[in-house]
Order: structure tokens, then C-alpha cells, then sequence
């Protein structure tokens, strides 16, 4: 509820009396924390603190406000192509929700041959999903990304680093910077966190190397061309490109793909913890699904059993023929899901840019510099 009120007061055209407080309180927050921000990064610019450079390439996948803009998609999109063209790569991830950081700062969620940590409580759900996605690409997390981005090196010898959600993480020293935004709201109300959902100010958008408008197919050409023409002002050199989310395929919890159309006409509960809740249940719906029920919770929510226990006990489930949720949810509701109940399916989103050979051209011809050293960092 704390949450829903914050984002209602971000609404550009919310003039709403509840909210009119909090945007009071919240303004010169967001002054303090843009100003905070600019102290923090000032030792970096005067050269008084040094990024940590690792030896390898490292791409960061990030964005700019907090919520969803697709980033777990890219990062799979970005780390298979990477493969396909014959190099080895770690991703290094936070790992929000680890309940055992303390105990274990770095962990190597997966290495070449298997994941090794199949628990969200203690991985994150998002690099155990990226981990079981990508069998055979180490996923590590840590708080500290300085430290597993040696231990990579160490360990794996990767030709190259992906960085996942690591706009913000200014100590380690990134050669390629990827950049989200959504093409629907790509800066939000344009207010800093916690006045708006921007998480650093918009002109920091000339650091990134590309920048993906991402669910580009749900703007339109025009708002589309003034947004890349608002980009380039900022800086010339970025790469602009264009991606839209796609249904791939259902998953039941023992792994099997289902025909996206098996599920049309169903009458289903939609559950999910992620950022834009709203837009996974607007996808189903694309898909011919009848939600009965929609069922939200904060993102990266660790499911107990007295969550599933209250949903299977709810008066909907008896006209409910499956339970629908994400992919990064089934690998926290999977393993708990019992098995004589309402089937539970995750729905497989995929993404891929326009200009996909284009740019991975780039991106190869950048990492191969890198690394024989004709690019001094």
C-alpha cells in the first residue's frame, strides 16, 4: 500500500489531495538526493577515486529509473549472442533478497557445468533465473561487484563481464554501457528518487554507449523518433535501437513448453512480484486469457507457504483452470507449488532489438579492442 501511494504521486497528471502531501515531503528529497549524488560522484571526476578496472571487457545493462524496463530479458538476449559468437561469459549480478549475504558475500549462483545454488532465498530470484536460462554461463552474485568480478577472472577466464543492473554501481569501470528505457514513460515524471522513479538524473544518459527503447511496438513512430532525436542531442555517438517484448511459450513447474495459444480462453489468477505488474497482466489478456484475478505482491517478494496457501484457499480458484505467473516467479513459487493443486505456468517473454546483427557486430568489434589493449581505459 506505501508503495502504490508513492507511485500514484509520481502520476504526471495526478492531482489527487493524498498524494499532494507526499509530493511536498518528497521534493526536496529528491533535491537532496541529486545533490548527494553529485558529491558522491565528484571524487571520480576530479580523479581523486579510482573506478576498479578489471582486465576483461565488462557491458553493463542498466536504466535509469527504478521499475521494470526489461533488463533480465536483454541481459539473455545480450549473453546468448555473446555465445553464439564463440566467447566466454560471466554475469555478475546484486542479488537482491539474499537472506545469507552475510555469510557469503560472493556466491557462484552457477559455473560451467551446473548451477550450484538452486535457491532464490540465497541467490536472488532474478540470478537464479538467469542462471537456469543460460546452463553453462557462471552467474555470481555479490553486493560487492569489485570482488566477484576478480573472483570471475580468477576462476572462469571469460573474454567478457555482464554487468546486470549496473548503471549505478560506479565502482567498477565499465567499457560498454547499456542503457533501457521505456519507450511508454522513458523518464517517468522526470523527478528524482523518491519524488519520481529516476534513480540518477537524465543527463547522465550521455555515458551510456547504446541506449534500447525498449516495448518500442506499444509507442508510436513519432513519440519514437523525438525521443531518439532527444537522445542523440545529449550525445551524438550513442547508439539508439529499438526492442519489444515477446511471448515465447508457457513453462509448467517440471520445465515442459506449452503452445502460447493452449492457453486461450482459460479462465486464470495472475500472480506476480514484479516491477510493472500491470503490463504482465495486459500481455495476457493479448494472449486470450480470462483473469479472473489479479494478484500482486512488491517486487523480488520472497513467497512463503502461507502466501500460496491463502491463494489456493481463495473463492476464485474454484473456477480457475491454471494459475499464470512469470518466469523469475516460477523460480520462487515452483519447487513450493503442490502438486495436486491448480496447475501453475510461467510465461516465457523473450526480447531482441531491431538491428540485432548490427549491433552485436559493434558490441564484438569493442570487446576484441578491449582486450588486445587498443582501448585505454
Amino acid at each position: 500500500m506505501k508503495t502504490d501511494l508513492i507511485e500514484e504521486s509520481w502520476e504526471l497528471n495526478n492531482p489527487s489531495p493524498r498524494t499532494a502531501w507526499l509530493r511536498a515531503i518528497m521534493t526536496p528529497l529528491a533535491v537532496l538526493h541529486r545533490v548527494g549524488l553529485w558529491c558522491y560522484l565528484l571524487p571520480y571526476r576530479l580523479g581523486m577515486r579510482q573506478q576498479h578496472i578489471l582486465p576483461i571487457c565488462v557491458i553493463s545493462i542498466g536504466n535509469l529509473v527504478s521499475g521494470g524496463t526489461g533488463k533480465t530479458p536483454t541481459t539473455l538476449w545480450l549473453v546468448r549472442a555473446l555465445r553464439d559468437a564463440g566467447l566466454r561469459v560471466v554475469i555478475l549480478s546484486r542479488g537482491h533478497g539474499r537472506t545469507n549475504e552475510s555469510v557469503d558475500p560472493v556466491m557462484i549462483v552457477s559455473d560451467l557445468r551446473a548451477v550450484r545454488v538452486d535457491n532464490p532465498e540465497w541467490s536472488g530470484d532474478e540470478p537464479l533465473h538467469i542462471a537456469k536460462s543460460l546452463p553453462g554461463t557462471p552467474v555470481i552474485v555479490a553486493r560487492n561487484r569489485r570482488d566477484s568480478g576478480d573472483v570471475a577472472v580468477a576462476q572462469f577466464q571469460p573474454d567478457v563481464i555482464v554487468l546486470d543492473d549496473g548503471m549505478q554501481y560506479w565502482q567498477l569501470h565499465r567499457d560498454i554501457e547499456i542503457c533501457l528505457l521505456d519507450a511508454r514513460q522513458p523518464f517517468g515524471n522526470g523527478w528524482m528518487l523518491p519524488r519520481g522513479p529516476l534513480r540518477e538524473p537524465i543527463s547522465h544518459l550521455s555515458k551510456s554507449e547504446v541506449v534500447v527503447l525498449t516495448r518500442a511496438d506499444q509507442a508510436s513512430p513519432e513519440s519514437l523518433a523525438k525521443l531518439t532525436a532527444n537522445i542523440k542531442a545529449r550525445s551524438p555517438e550513442i547508439w539508439v535501437t529499438q526492442s519489444s517484448h515477446v511471448p515465447i511459450c508457457w513453462l509448467s513447474t517440471d520445465g515442459q513448453q506449452g503452445a502460447l495459444d493452449e492457453m486461450k480462453g482459460l479462465s486464470v489468477i495472475a500472480v506476480t512480484a514484479i516491477a510493472d505488474a500491470d503490463q504482465f497482466f495486459t500481455t495476457l489478456r493479448t494472449l486470450g486469457l480470462n483473469i479472473i484475478k489479479e494478484v500482486k505482491f512488491p517486487d523480488h517478494h520472497p513467497y512463503v507457504k502461507s502466501d500460496i496457501d491463502a491463494l489456493l484457499a481463495g473463492p476464485d480458484m474454484a473456477s480457475t483452470h491454471v494459475v499464470v505467473t512469470t518466469e523469475k516467479d516460477m523460480v520462487k513459487l515452483g519447487h513450493q507449488w503442490p502438486k495436486s493443486a491448480t496447475p501453475l505456468a510461467a510465461l516465457r517473454i523473450e526480447t531482441r532489438p531491431v538491428d540485432h546483427d548490427a549491433l552485436i557486430e559493434a558490441v564484438l568489434d569493442r570487446i576484441v579492442r578491449r582486450n588486445r589493449g587498443d582501448i585505454e581505459v
